[in-house]
């Protein structure tokens, strides 16, 4: 039931809320007196809202809530570790002096060690007599 003076909810029963009742109070009025009430408009209706007090959390969800926090604290960590582990390795590679190689490159070797003419031999295959 609502407040007949502000609009407010009210205990059923009742006819007016309690601030309403002690503005009343302080003008009297006598019994049987016909009063008129003023228009209520929809916008200007305040209504009280009510506060549902929320229950403590049982241990089960406290225990839960905690699962969750370590579960996130625990990727993270993980990201965070990958991610070192991501930007050291190319420092270390630098560090020993090993080139890294970038898909793509050529993987082949060859040697680029002058040769001297006058030291180039003719290989001859031995031959063997019966």
């Amino acid at each position: 039931m609502n407040c007949l003076k502000c609009g407010r909810d009210v205990e059923d029963g009742h006819l007016f809320c309690g601030s309403c009742l002690k503005v009343m109070q302080k003008y009297p009025v006598k019994a049987n007196t016909a009063v008129q009430l003023p228009h209520r408009d929809e916008n200007t209706i305040s209504k009280k809202p009510s506060v549902k007090r929320r229950q403590a959390p049982t241990t089960e969800e406290k225990l839960q809530t905690a699962k969750r926090f370590l579960r996130r604290i625990l990727i993270l960590w993980l990201i965070t570790l990958g991610l070192l582990i991501a930007s050291l390795y190319p420092a270390v590679q630098f560090l020993l002096g090993e080139t890294i190689r970038l898909p793509g490159q050529n993987y082949s070797t060859f040697s680029t060690v002058p040769t001297d003419p006058s030291a180039v031999t003719e290989h001859t295959t031995p031959t063997t007599t019966p």
